[in-house]
């Protein structure tokens, strides 16, 4: 006998005939043999069902019963393992619950979807007005409300007049209960009762779409204030003739088609964008919080120095003033924090341009003024400037960025001192006329750099960055 392990199928009980496993065990330290019957508990693979038919290719090892045994479990353990169906019908609760789910997606999907163009039939409303010196429009109403509101102008021989035409935004309504426009003292008020949008788990209003149109004569109008939440407002008054002009939106956009005549204008939104071109007289004043600003200024003859001031927290601002030959002072700050500044402007006797995290990228106009200061200062953002045309009589310039580079380029009509400064980057200076305190060709690398062009009291400039490169152009 061989001193490995081998395990042999087959041998019967002599008590009880069942089929069991006989092991060999390898010879022990004691130095004999020990013969063992292994009866595997209840459920153990180890059990066989004998077969009970012959097989004649089985050959001469196969004769006995005991050689014959099955490899297929018995029915006791078949039985025993079988998976026993469950009478819970706590899987239902799951399944209604997604259904559920699936429903209300489906239903919101598809209000959302035909919410902007697929609405019932709109109602057109109409009503003159009656007013001295001023008027007033406002809607009353359940429900969330958008839309625009279009200010006009009328002849003489023609009424004042609103025009209203409404929507429910709504692909499941009844649309509305009752609609009206109401003639006040102050003004004129839109009233709208929507009926109840009929869904599949509730009842909600609809919102409703507005477009309005305010026809105003202008010839006596001087003063012009607007206020709105969620309208879109619009003003196209080419021939008028306002002393001021103040507008307020939250989340409306204002666009301005066509440049209007007003000595002061004043327009704030909340998150609205601010467009169009504009008319600068005497004062220009555009804030948003979380808007855009991209417009056009056309400045305009006037005696006093025109400011104009545009302002945003998070939105980008693209201004573009056109070159202008008018012998008036021009003062400009432009200020945003997370946003671009780029566009065309003019170095008057004040410009200011500050970012905080976006990129400055202006090229700036020189005017007739006697003396100019411009400044430009940059957080986390590139610093692109370029002065051209006009006469440089006297500017005093300082721009300065925490930690990226500065690009600075001023004409060859300019003249003064120059100082440039960077903690961890490089400087270069070029241009034609410039001295500087070390005799190289017209290009200087360093930490700090003095030099001057022409004579240095006629200007300064004056260009520093803490993490960024310095790079100054004169007449390049």
């Amino acid at each position: 006998m061989k001193t490995d392990d081998r395990i042999r199928l087959g041998g019967e009980s002599p008590n009880t005939g069942t089929s069991y496993l006989t092991m060999a065990s390898p010879k022990s330290d004691f130095g004999n043999h020990s013969r063992r019957s292994v009866r595997p508990k209840f459920g153990s693979m180890a059990w066989f069902k004998s077969r009970t038919e012959d097989s004649a290719a089985a050959g001469s090892s196969a004769g006995t019963a005991g050689e014959r045994a099955a490899l297929l479990p018995n029915e006791e353990y078949r039985l025993a393992r079988r998976p026993r169906p469950s009478r819970s019908r706590l899987w239902l609760l799951p399944a209604i619950t997604f259904l559920l789910m699936m429903s209300f997606l489906t239903h919101q999907c598809t209000v959302w979807f035909f919410g902007g163009t697929y609405v019932t039939k709109g109602q057109t409303l109409a009503t003159q007005l009656e007013y001295t010196h001023r008027v007033g429009f406002w809607i009353e109403g359940n429900g969330k409300l958008e839309g625009s509101l279009e200010v006009l102008e009328v002849g003489d021989s023609e009424e004042p007049k609103l025009e209203v035409e409404v929507f429910p935004l709504t692909w499941d309504t009844k649309g509305f209960s009752s609609v009206q426009l109401e003639n006040l003292p102050t003004g004129v008020a839109l009233k709208c009762e929507r009926g109840l949008e009929r869904s599949w788990f509730w009842r909600t209003i609809p919102r409703i779409k507005v477009s309005a149109k305010l026809y105003l004569r202008v010839e006596k109008l001087r003063e012009l204030s607007i206020s709105t939440n969620t309208l879109d407002l619009q003003l196209n008054l080419q021939n008028a003739d306002l002393l001021k002009t103040v507008i307020n939106s939250k989340t409306g956009n204002f666009k301005s088609p066509n440049p209007f005549k007003s000595l002061d204008t004043e327009i704030r939104t909340t998150e609205g964008d601010i467009s169009g071109p504009f008319a600068l007289y005497d004062r220009l004043r555009l804030l948003t919080e979380a808007g855009n600003i991209d417009i056009r200024a056309i400045p305009q003859e006037g005696t006093d120095t025109a400011t104009t001031k545009l302002r945003t927290s998070s939105g980008d601002i693209k201004v573009g003033f056109e070159e202008s030959t008018i012998s008036r002072g021009f003062e400009t700050a432009i200020e945003t924090t997370s946003g671009n500044v780029k566009g065309d402007l003019l170095l008057g006797s004040n410009l200011f341009v500050k970012s905080e995290s976006g990129d400055i990228g202006i090229h700036v106009s020189g005017t007739d003024s006697t003396e100019s200061f411009f400044r430009t200062e940059n957080s986390s953002g590139m610093t692109n400037v370029k002065v051209v045309g006009g006469r440089m009589r006297k500017v005093i310039s300082y721009h300065t960025s925490e930690s990226r580079d500065v690009h600075v380029s001023y004409p060859s009509t300019w003249e003064g001192e120059i100082h440039a400064k960077t903690v961890s980057g490089d400087i270069r200076l070029e241009g034609d006329g410039v001295e500087v305190t070390q005799e190289l060709e017209g290009l200087v690398r360093g930490q700090e750099i003095w030099a001057e062009k022409g004579n240095p009291s006629n200007g300064r400039l004056i260009a520093r960055a803490t993490n960024g490169d310095v790079i100054l152009s004169i007449g390049r």
